[in-house]
């Protein structure tokens, strides 16, 4: 039974951290400091967060490990390893030299395709033929550590962000167990990730979830569902704002329908909107 110190923020770590409590002991979770959201502003905890006190893990939130004593407190936890899916807080050399044995990462691509902070959104955005998962050995650059394991299937055309997470999340926690089996053989298992094919994902920015008609049809679909649930496309219509939840190709009988839009080789209609402070409507 190996010492575990977690670090995650997004529910995409939740399965491994499942799997780690079963098998493990979880000495600490780090996650993300809780931040101010909705309407009233009020500070609200990572689902990370929010786990790791139902099931009374010691949570810390430090806002970055610049401060030293950050540092010395997370060294004097004496961690076997330290796992890490997800956290969205940059990690130094420094503690990447505390756990006995590794700081290992779970990410969702098959690398070095879409190192960074959004590879599900853009795998789909761009019409990749496979998603993966990949656990690596951390390192200083961002994503360019070694590669002990990789799982990798291949992208349906009906796949949406908010069902690829999911896959990958659990593929993560198996791999995961193989790794830990025998943890002082992880790095002779980690092989160099490959120089050539190397792309970033970068984080998805607000304004650019805005829909462009003038693209092709297959591209506006991909950009729905690289989308969907979060933080989700929208567009204008009559002056109302409405997130765009799900789409298809439409016929040219149906062009004079209210929710037909047409792009650069077609029409698409919208099958699932909301307007702001709106329920979900679904159209067919």
């Amino acid at each position: 039974m190996l010492k575990i110190v977690f670090m995650g923020s997004s529910p995409f770590g939740q399965p491994a951290l499942e799997f780690l409590a079963q098998n493990h002991h979880i000495i600490g979770v780090y996650t993300r400091p809780p931040l101010p959201a909705g309407r009233g502003l009020k500070l609200q905890k990572t689902p990370i967060h929010i786990y790791a006190e139902q099931q009374n893990f010691p949570v810390y939130t430090p806002k970055n490990f610049k401060d030293p004593q950050e540092v010395a407190f997370l060294k004097s936890l004496q961690p076997d390893m330290i796992i890490v899916a997800a956290y969205g807080v940059i990690l130094p050399q420094v503690v990447l030299d505390i756990p006995v044995y590794e700081c290992l990462n779970i990410h969702g691509s098959i690398l070095p395709r879409w190192r960074g902070a959004a590879p599900i959104h853009r795998a789909i955005m761009a019409g990749d033929e496979q998603i993966g998962v990949t656990i690596m050995r951390m390192s200083a650059g961002l994503d360019e550590g070694d590669m002990i394991a990789v799982a990798a299937q291949d992208l349906q055309d009906t796949m949406t962000t908010g069902i690829v997470h999911d896959i990958l999340a659990k593929q993560g926690a198996v791999l995961l167990i193989d790794c830990l089996k025998q943890p002082d053989l992880i790095a002779q298992k980690a092989i160099p990730q490959p120089e050539t094919g190397i792309t970033y994902a970068h984080k998805i920015l607000k304004h650019e979830c805005e829909i462009s008609w003038d693209k092709s049809v297959q591209d506006i679909l991909r950009f729905i569902r690289a989308l969907n649930p979060f933080p989700s496309a929208f567009c204008y219509h009559k002056d109302i704002r409405y997130k765009i939840h799900a789409a298809r190709q439409a016929d040219i009988h149906e062009q004079h329908d209210e929710f037909v839009f047409a792009c650069q080789d077609g029409l698409i209609k919208v099958t699932a909107l909301q307007a702001e402070n709106k329920k979900i409507q679904i159209l067919e």
